[in-house]
Parts: structure tokens; C-alpha cells; sequence
């Protein structure tokens, strides 16, 4: 069974990996890379966004939690938009 501490450790990788979805999606839709209606952007935000989350509601900082699941909820909604065109 995995201990608590390579759980957290797990957690906290994924919370990074979260940062650099978010960023780099960011980056390359600033740099023409891709546009805003790519799924590909779309899915970088959306796992990006929930691994932060999960990161921020566990250590209990709420306002990040809330912002990021958000950030969620608009990217299944535009992953949505998108598999109905």
C-alpha cells in the first residue's frame, strides 16, 4: 500500500504538472501556437485547472480551489461546445 507520504508527494508533482498546463497553454495561445477554440487548449486548461485544485483544496486554500474548479467547469462546457459543431 502506498504511504501517506509518496501520496502527497504524488499530489503535489501533479499540482506542478497543473502550473505548467495552465501556463503553457496560456503561452501558446499568446504565441499563435494555438487558437482559443482548439480542444487541445481547452484540455490543457481542464487538467491543468483540476490538478491545481486539488492541490489548493488540500492544503485548504480555499479561493485558489474555487478559482481553478471554475476553470473547469468553463473548459468541460467549451470541450462540450466544441465535440457539437
Amino acid at each position: 500500500m502506498i504511504d501517506k507520504r509518496h501520496i502527497n508527494t504524488i499530489i503535489e508533482i501533479a499540482g506542478w504538472i497543473g502550473v505548467v498546463l495552465v501556463l503553457g497553454s496560456y503561452f501558446l495561445l499568446a504565441s499563435g501556437f494555438i487558437h482559443s477554440e482548439s480542444w487541445e487548449y481547452h484540455v490543457m486548461i481542464l487538467v491543468g485547472a483540476a490538478f491545481v485544485a486539488i492541490v489548493s483544496y488540500r492544503k485548504r486554500s480555499f479561493q485558489p480551489a474555487l478559482l481553478n474548479f471554475i476553470f473547469v467547469a468553463l473548459a468541460v462546457i467549451a470541450l462540450l461546445r466544441l465535440s457539437l459543431q
